[in-house]
């Protein structure tokens, strides 16, 4: 309890803090006005899909699958080739062909409720490398596993005999697992780069999962789901992170306030972490002095954010030189 109550401390503190400063620095007219975009408090609101990954499918054991995960990411490049060409496997044989370790994680994994496997050291994603090995390996798992649904789905051919009644069971085994391994990187999203190996691991499984379920109303809830997911990405998510990952200079120049804002007022993680590491960028790139000065103060004073990624980010951002940002380009 006590732990919390410390932690709003530090936070509102922090808050005063930087609202000081911007209120200084607004005054001298040095930070940019932010644009309609980091106005509206709807683009600053968490990040929430329009129909939740918990409508379609609830994991419910109380394990936490980071360190299956881990496991599973650790073992791919070994075992990628076996991974990879698993559904091959599954489509020459009439059993059930034994998954290769990673894949067998993945499975294990999905009845696990909760993930940390970023979240305790951020600094594994947020940083300006763009080298992600376990996330990547990740998202291979992700796409091998729906593949192993796929080779399942592939054997019913209508058949309504009780080899086929398998077949559709263990499709759609691999396909959830697939799911639950996208939904928690989802919740967890630690970056926009996880966020995006979640709804991508979440979209591939519930497309297959709507053409094998024998309930309607349940593929239209899959339909759904996806459907509202790339409106509500298209709408809502993108516009947001082409201003805080935008590289062009007339975006950097027009957004900088919004930049600002995001970083300080934005309640969806993922879009704080980057519009942190896009004030690292701005100390060399803003188009005004102001920014630039305003820039340096705030990764300083992030630092001591409560949010262990948002330090992260600003460490990340004020250990960035010249050097390293040319090289960013």
């Amino acid at each position: 309890m006590f732990g919390n109550v410390q932690g709003w401390v530090i936070s509102v503190i922090l808050a005063a803090g930087l609202w000081a400063a911007a209120i200084g620095l607004y005054r001298l007219g040095a930070i940019s006005e932010p644009t309609a975009l980091g106005r509206d408090p709807e683009n600053l609101a968490a990040v929430a899909l329009p129909v939740a990954p918990e409508a379609i499918q609830v994991s419910d054991s109380s394990c936490d699958a980071g360190d299956l995960y881990r496991q599973a990411a650790d073992n791919y490049d070994a075992n990628q080739s076996a991974c990879d060409t698993f559904f091959q496997a599954i489509g020459k044989s009439a059993g059930d062909p034994s998954p290769p370790a990673p894949i067998a994680l993945i499975l294990k994994g999905a009845a696990c409720k909760s993930l940390a496997l970023f979240s305790p050291s951020p600094k594994e994603l947020v940083n300006y490398d763009n080298r992600l090995p376990v996330l990547d390996a990740l998202g291979h798992l992700g796409e091998d596993t729906v593949s192993a649904g796929m080779a399942y789905k592939s054997r019913l051919k209508n058949d309504p005999s009780e080899e086929a009644k398998h077949d559709r069971e263990m499709a759609m085994q691999y396909f959830q697992a697939a799911f639950a391994l996208g939904q928690k990187l989802y919740h967890e999203r630690v970056t926009f780069d996880e966020y995006s190996a979640g709804v991508g691991a979440m979209a591939s499984a519930a497309e297959e999962m709507a053409a094998i379920t024998s309930d309607p109303a349940r593929a239209e809830q899959l339909k759904a789901f996806d459907e509202g997911r790339m409106k509500y990405e298209e709408d809502h998510v993108k516009p947001i992170w082409r201003v805080l990952a935008g590289n062009s200079q007339e975006v950097i120049e027009q957004n900088a306030g919004d930049v600002f804002v995001f970083a300080r007022d934005s309640r969806e993680r993922m879009f704080r972490v980057q519009a942190v590491l896009m004030l690292g960028r701005m100390r060399y790139n803003a188009g005004r002095a102001g920014d630039q000065q305003a820039a340096n103060v705030w990764v300083q004073r992030l630092q001591n954010d409560p949010d262990p990624a948002v330090q992260a980010a600003a460490k990340a951002a004020a250990a960035l030189t010249l050097e390293d940002y040319r090289k960013l380009h």
